[in-house]
């Protein structure tokens, strides 16, 4: 009898977690992400659009440290920019971009700020760092 017990309580927790993360919403609540796997890694791409490629270089160094982060780097496309930014793709990676803007604060003395992405080159990664020209706040 307590077998049968057994089995019947592991059907049911079987069912229930199957339908809980056949429900992408439901799914979302319970881990906080879109059923990323655990294994897999936020990509990073470091966009120097105007600031010396030893800070790109120094950048990648610091992050590479993360295990969950893979880092790419690269040059922007169009004229470069005056301050250093950390794009987010999606909201889920906003508390991690906005991590990595304070690590470039603390570590670099670098001013930058996290805020969404909007242009293509902008969402090329889950988070992507533009590198400019200044590392002074940017003008109010």
């Amino acid at each position: 009898m307590k077998m049968k017990i057994k089995i019947w309580l592991a059907v049911i927790l079987a069912l229930s977690c199957f339908a809980l993360f056949n429900n992408a919403s439901a799914a979302k609540t319970c881990s906080g992400e879109n059923l990323r796997p655990q294994s897999a890694k936020i990509t990073v791409k470091i966009i120097n659009k105007g600031a010396p490629a030893n800070v790109q270089r120094a950048i990648r160094e610091l992050l590479a440290s993360q295990k969950q982060l893979k880092v790419t780097i690269g040059n922007g496309k169009g004229p470069d920019i005056d301050e250093y930014v950390v794009f987010f793709k999606e909201d889920k990676f906003m508390l991690k971009a906005q991590a990595i803007a304070q690590l470039l604060r603390e570590k670099e003395e670098i001013f930058s700020y996290a805020r969404k992405a909007e242009t293509t080159e902008e969402k090329s990664a889950d988070i992507v760092i533009m590198l400019g020209k200044s590392k002074e706040a940017p003008p109010a």
